[in-house]
């Protein structure tokens, strides 16, 4: 955290992690120590596997990972944040530069720059309106901004239709309602997410996903019997939901034997 404090008003992000542990507990040890990072609870370590990072224990304490602008997630040294903080730093820029968003559009600019889109919706639509020059142009700035990363999806999702991915191609439709909350979206959104929850490669993939929340809600226990429980429940969805993605997941949970034996 005394790291993270000298680059507040940088462009970089700092993301706390916890694997296999109660999210309850994650919640309370938080706010204990004051943490004012976006948390991730990773209960059933999904996360963790696709940090590739190990399994996080008394062994292998923690661990740490950059995350580039372009999503791409590479190695960093947990032992020493500054260096790790410097690379992630280097050569990263803002999305929308602050010089141009006068005080007022502050807070909405900074959650329109990590992607939290529907916390600044509500400022945005106001001061579209705003009589103040100054303050409607950067209104617009950052909507036209946020215009763009919904296209981008959009364009994803019917590319992933074009080449017959019905699946990738709802996961994105159905992250859109949520993900631009606030925002007017095209007409064609809600009807492809209905359409595509009629594809049987979709339903027995939410079917799957159904599965794996429901083992992720044992596995946020520690006791024995609920980890043992949760290594039968994850047996029987590789069994059941062969090559789906949550199949995918729970072979490498048990691949991985995190305390399910």
């Amino acid at each position: 955290m005394a790291v993270a404090n000298k680059y507040q008003g940088q462009p970089i992000v700092f993301i706390a992690v916890n694997s296999g542990s109660n999210p309850k507990n994650v919640a309370s040890y938080v706010r204990e120590h004051e943490i004012n990072w976006p948390v991730i609870a990773d209960a059933d370590r999904s996360f963790e596997q696709q940090a590739g990072v190990g399994v996080i224990s008394l062994q292998n304490i923690w661990a740490a990972r950059i995350i580039t602008g372009d999503g791409k997630m590479i190695p960093a040294n947990a032992n020493d944040m500054a260096e790790t903080a410097e690379r992630a730093a280097a050569g990263a820029k803002w999305n929308v530069d602050p010089k141009e968003i006068p005080d007022t559009l502050r807070q909405a600019w900074f959650a329109v720059e990590f992607g939290n889109y529907p916390a600044a919706a509500a400022t945005l639509k106001k001061n579209l309106k705003s009589g103040k020059a100054e303050v409607k142009a950067g209104a617009e700035m950052l909507n036209t901004y946020v215009q763009q990363q919904l296209q981008r999806q959009l364009d994803t999702a019917k590319n992933s239709l074009d080449q017959q991915k019905p699946w990738e191609a709802y996961k994105i439709y159905s992250a859109i309602p949520e993900g631009f909350k606030g925002y007017e979206l095209p007409d064609d959104v809600a009807a492809q997410i209905k359409s595509l929850a009629a594809d049987e490669d979709v339903k027995r993939e939410l079917a799957a996903v159904k599965a794996m929340n429901s083992v992720q809600k044992v596995l946020a226990s520690s006791s024995a019997s609920s980890q043992k429980r949760a290594a039968s429940m994850l047996k029987k969805l590789v069994e059941d939901f062969p090559g789906t993605d949550a199949a995918k997941a729970a072979e490498s949970l048990l691949n991985q034997n995190i305390d399910l034996n």
